[in-house]
């Protein structure tokens, strides 16, 4: 039986890294996907982030962790195209509460969370379908309950790769806004349709988008 309270094993370590690399890539392409698409049709926010991009004295990692116009257009497109949902399994006994009611989970059972039902809430986020960075000023996140934006999970249990995702999208589109515009083609969709038929949001058909030189 293994010992809980012995700590991090070689194993684990290799484990946990090799996840860190490799949860991290698809995931990441998909939400470059969408942050470009919602860009290309939502050309004035697309312009706004270009001049936050340009306005950097160096492309380094501090002065791409400033970048707090491109943070907030990356959580709005998490928000828009989360999770549908995610699983936890309960470590001890509790009881949920919630509308008048009580809700007893047992340790070990596993509690489903509608991560995107919670985010295209409009009781949370109104006009959930609008793309609207400005949700996510200090002065509306602090209005709203914490875990109401689930994209990387929350508490404890946030996403080992958090940072080294939000990092490599803000790389990527800090050198594609310095360099070119997105406009739409003839191909580009009015909405995107999600496929039905994946564990995660992936677009039901190709995005096209066009790239003019600057």
């Amino acid at each position: 039986m293994k010992n809980e309270n012995a700590g991090f094993t070689i194993e684990d370590v290799i484990a946990h890294s090799l996840t860190f690399f490799t949860d991290g890539s698809e995931t990441s392409s998909v939400v470059a996907n969408f942050l470009i698409y919602e860009l290309t049709v939502n050309p004035d926010i697309q312009e706004a982030v270009r001049e936050e991009v340009l306005a950097m004295e160096s492309f380094s990692f501090e002065s791409i962790s400033s970048l707090s116009l491109l943070d907030r257009v990356i959580q709005e497109t998490l928000r828009k195209y989360g999770l549908f949902i995610m699983s936890k399994e309960c470590t001890k006994d509790c009881v949920l509460k919630a509308g008048g009611r009580s809700f007893p989970v047992r340790k070990g059972q596993e509690v489903i969370i509608p991560v995107y039902g919670i985010q295209r809430d409009p009781d949370i986020y109104p006009d959930p379908d609008k793309f609207d960075p400005d949700r996510f000023l200090p002065e509306n996140v602090k209005n709203r309950h914490p875990m109401t934006y689930l994209s990387f999970g929350g508490g404890p249990r946030l996403c080992i790769g958090y940072r080294f995702a939000n990092c490599q999208i803000k790389v990527l589109m800090a050198n594609l806004l310095s360099n070119f515009r997105l406009v739409k083609s003839p191909k580009t969709v009015d909405n995107i349709k999600l496929s039905p038929v994946m564990f995660f949001p992936m677009p039901e058909t190709t995005i096209w988008i066009r790239l003019q030189k600057l």
